[in-house]
């Protein structure tokens, strides 16, 4: 409202408090809006703050389901990282070719003979495998260790990796192993089959053929160095869920230690553990040959003066003797997979071996001692046979100082040509002895480097027949006196004494491949091997041996690709600063890239 100055105030006094009332009006409305402000941010800040006091509303399905999935996403990537993409010792993660894939390679392992068929087990990845050897010691020379350089236990097994043959692991023994088998039961329940070693004075170990690691060990009794058997696989009899084994041994007398006589154990194949008591096998010098059939009724070969005899016993029978319990068996027949004996005759004068694969026969024969006097023969057959009702011969060969080791059998398509089917074939390897006092070894291939070559020359196979049926009259070969010294002979093929002395040897590795029209015969490689050997007053004794060799050729598929690879492995002696060396080389080669059919 309007308010007239009052008319005793001049005008300068009059403007002074016009002034000072406007500024005191401002400051007035100035306080009045700041009050109004803070009260309002007051209130905004009490509703923000209160907005939890509000009831929370649910989250909808399409929400629940994009969080779980993004869960999942963060576990798969870090699984991913972690086991999926796994990097080789350089701690790099190499391109997938490079990760999977075997490719050729060619290693040397220095002062160890490589000896017995090759064992393929599952590496750390199961689309890789790993090979499993036995291995000696060196023999002919002193001063010379084994694999740790140190140790006196100079024999053993070694785990070599498929892919590139580094070291996955080896185990000393202090005995020479003769035989093992990585494929016939699970010890330690892990799903992965455990390897069984035999050494040569018959203990026996049960080892894990991914780490090495012993899980249990069956000590020999006698301690003297014998032929053993092989453990015999049974059911599992103690119903622990394992198969259970049989092994014979020779036990000494009680009342005359320098008698003895043979029993039969049976082991738990969990732990290696004897269940109850021996069995004992009368009136038997020797006993070997063991067998077990679908019925369980276990047979084995009994020696009684020199004479062998056919024994056959019931598994509850052995288990009641031994346990005082009875034992409940499968009634249903079960064929329980046994170790295989690889390998030809040895000892033998004559050994005639027929291999067959896609109605092709490979038919292997060697006569004689090696090296003095020996000789094979090699024929390929086919199924069929001709007019006179016999099979027709497709090639032929035979050659002398030598000798023919087991085949490998292989199979595969041929990608280059579709026109034509499947090939199969065989991978053989031999030996030739040079003549004595004269090393020189000839670069020719194998198949002409002898005078009869594989062909069908008939004439040269009836000459060889009749050579070796003049050969065969003569006892013995009527070559070799009890010193060892050779009876001079007509033929002039054996030298005048045999002694310690070194043998070169011409390894030669043959591939034959056909199909359903052609056939072919290729050298795959060639190696010079130098053998030592020595007689011991019964026998000559050899390194590398020729029986240790007969099955170092295998074909297998390493990576799981579904192509096929040539493993062979060979032993020789190598000069070194005056020194002789033992070193055992291993190969592997792509069968897919010997195709060039």
């Amino acid at each position: 409202m309007y308010t007239p100055v009052p008319q005793n105030m001049t005008d300068s006094e009059s403007e002074e408090e016009f002034r000072l009332q406007i500024n005191d009006c401002k400051l007035k409305n100035m306080t009045n809006t700041h009050h109004n402000l803070a009260t309002e941010a007051d209130a905004d800040n009490v509703a923000i703050l209160n907005t939890h006091l509000k009831k929370s509303q649910p989250m909808t399905m399409l929400r629940r389901v994009v969080f779980i999935l993004s869960i999942f996403g963060c576990i798969f990537t870090v699984m991913l990282f972690v086991w999926m993409l796994p990097c080789t010792d350089s701690n790099s993660c190499p391109a997938k070719s490079e990760r999977i894939y075997t490719h050729n390679w060619l290693r040397n392992y220095e002062r160890i003979e490589l000896k017995g068929a090759i064992n393929v087990v599952n590496g750390v990845r199961r689309t890789s495998k790993n090979l499993v050897f036995m291995y000696r010691k060196k023999s002919f020379f002193k001063n010379d260790n084994a694999l740790s350089g140190t140790s006196s236990k100079q024999n053993g097994i070694i785990s070599l990796v498929g892919s590139s043959g580094a070291v996955a692991w080896y185990d000393e023994l202090k005995n020479e192993p003769i035989d093992a088998d990585c494929n016939l039961f699970d010890a330690d329940s892990n799903g992965e089959t455990d390897c069984l070693i035999v050494d040569s004075i018959g203990e026996v170990f049960c080892i894990n053929p991914l780490s090495g690691f012993r899980i249990w060990h069956i000590n020999s009794e006698t301690n003297i160095p014998k032929k053993p058997n092989f453990p015999l696989v049974l059911p599992d009899i103690n119903l622990d869920g394992i198969k259970d084994l049989l092994i014979s041994s020779t036990t000494k007398q009680l009342s005359n230690k320098n008698e003895t006589f043979n029993v039969l154990k049976l082991i738990s194949g969990a732990n290696g553990e004897q269940i109850g008591r021996n069995y004992v096998v009368q009136k038997c010098s020797f006993i070997h040959r063991f067998h077990i059939n679908a019925t369980f009724k276990i047979s084995f070969n009994c020696i009684i003066n020199d004479t062998d005899i056919r024994v056959t016993i019931r598994l509850q029978e052995i288990f009641e003797q031994a346990t005082d319990k009875t034992i409940d068996l499968p009634e249903e027949n079960i064929e329980i997979e046994q170790h295989k004996f690889y390998g030809q005759r040895k000892d033998t004068l004559r050994q005639r071996n027929i291999y067959s694969v896609n109605e092709k026969q490979l038919i292997v024969e060697n006569y004689g001692v090696c090296p003095e006097l020996c000789n094979t023969t090699v024929m390929i057959l086919e199924n069929n046979e001709d007019q006179k009702g016999k099979p027709k011969i497709l090639k032929y060969f035979n050659g002398t100082r030598m000798y023919g080791m087991v085949p490998a059998r292989l199979s595969f398509n041929n990608s280059h040509d579709q026109s034509k089917s499947s090939i199969h074939g065989f991978v053989i390897k031999f030996w030739e002895w040079s003549i004595i006092n004269n090393t020189n070894i000839t670069d020719k291939p194998f198949y002409t480097a002898n005078r009869n070559v594989f062909s069908n020359n008939h004439k040269d196979l009836n000459d060889f027949n009749r050579f070796n049926n003049s050969l065969r009259k003569k006892r013995s070969w009527n070559t070799l006196d009890s010193n060892l010294n050779v009876v001079k002979s007509s033929n002039k093929l054996l030298p005048e004494k045999i002694a310690s002395q070194m043998r070169i040897i011409k390894e030669t590795i043959v591939l034959i491949i056909f199909n359903s029209t052609d056939i072919r015969i290729e050298n795959t490689s060639q190696s010079n091997i130098v053998q030592f050997c020595y007689n011991d007053g019964e026998r000559n004794i050899c390194q590398p041996d020729l029986n240790y060799q007969e099955n170092s050729v295998l074909i297998t598929d390493l990576d799981q690709d579904g192509s096929q690879e040539l493993v062979n492995f060979w032993s020789t002696f190598i000069e070194n600063e005056n020194e002789w060396k033992l070193r055992s080389h291993v190969n592997v080669i792509k069968c897919s890239e010997m195709n060039k059919y």
